[in-house]
């Protein structure tokens, strides 16, 4: 589109140099003519103009909506190539769970090992559930899959982002809350949840949602 753009100022230029040589040529005669003749002769002469820009507005135009939309397009797709990333890494991080606990199973004594069970089963174990997002308010229903804790409270580590965690008294095990995030302009989002266990020990788990309603417990920084 570059081309026609100049094209259209080099067709712009010639046309108005050409009415320039007709006037200079019949200076004589353009100095007789009377105010309506002049408003005929320059609405003849820019007429062509304003139709040729016209066009060529109308294509430029189009060639800008059709990048727009390939942008989108590619938008999309890396979208959906974030959530396939995401449902790996998911399945990645189930497989070491899974082979971690083989191995703690297998090198550990039964009474270490029912040491750790308790402690592991008075955990909670939050899952998303879905959710909405109006602007840059996030409401999040998650779910706790694990144990029965109390005394919540969550912390934002992203500037400018509140994040609060419902029910705070007490989440019941196998129900479901709310996180509640304002300011949400951005992902990943990274916050703190603290918490008091089924065995009375206090808590503080870091989590991060890398997109709208994906939730992951990640390592302490």
């Amino acid at each position: 589109m570059k081309k026609l753009t100049v094209f259209g100022f080099v067709a712009s230029f010639t046309w108005v140099a050409f009415f320039a040589v007709i006037l200079w040529l019949k200076a004589d005669a353009a100095a007789d003519l009377d105010l309506n003749e002049w408003g005929d002769f320059l609405a003849g002469a820019t007429a062509p103009l304003a139709l040729m820009w016209i066009v060529i507005g109308y294509f430029l135009q189009g060639e800008e909506l059709r990048l727009n939309t390939d942008a989108l397009k590619l938008q999309q797709r890396e979208l959906k190539n974030q959530v396939a990333e995401t449902a790996i890494l998911a399945a990645n991080s189930e497989r070491q769970a899974a082979a971690a606990e083989q191995m703690v199973s297998a090198t550990l004594e039964d009474k270490q090992r029912a040491a750790l069970k308790e402690l592991a089963d008075a955990l909670p174990i939050f899952r998303s559930v879905g959710g909405t997002q109006t602007g840059a308010r996030l409401r999040t229903t998650i779910r706790n899959a694990g144990a029965t804790i109390s005394e919540l409270s969550a912390i934002s580590e992203n500037k400018g982002v509140t994040v609060e965690i419902v029910p705070k008294a007490v989440f019941e095990s196998g129900t479901e809350g709310k996180l509640k995030i304002e300011g949400a302009t951005s992902f990943p989002l990274a916050f703190t949840i603290s918490f008091t266990d089924r065995l009375g020990k206090k808590h503080t788990k870091r989590y991060e949602m890398s997109l709208p309603h994906q939730l992951r417990e990640t390592p302490a920084v």
